[in-house]
């Protein structure tokens, strides 16, 4: 996605944004798992992509993350991803 707004200044800024579903992993104490990987597992260059959006559907719940050009981002819970990330209700 490209989404349009303002910076600080006021000035008209663009960033794009590749979204992402959460996925609750079992196998890590059910940890909060973002990829930030394409199909080819290879982390999204901030040269392409500004933001990730974690998503999870069955809590209405998405999270706006920096691109820090990491194959994946993770939260111990949802309290944690909050206080970590921008949290948004779908």
């Amino acid at each position: 996605m490209v989404i349009y707004g303002k910076d600080a200044e006021g000035n008209n800024v663009s960033f794009t944004v590749q979204v992402k579903t959460i996925k609750i992993r079992t196998d890590r104490e059910g940890q909060l798992v973002v990829k930030g990987s394409n199909s080819n597992g290879e982390p999204y260059s901030k040269k392409d992509v500004d933001y990730i959006f974690g998503v999870h559907l069955p809590s209405k719940t998405g999270y706006l993350i920096p691109n820090n050009e990491q194959s994946e981002y993770w939260a111990k819970d949802f309290e944690t991803a909050a206080s970590k990330w921008t949290e948004y209700t779908l």
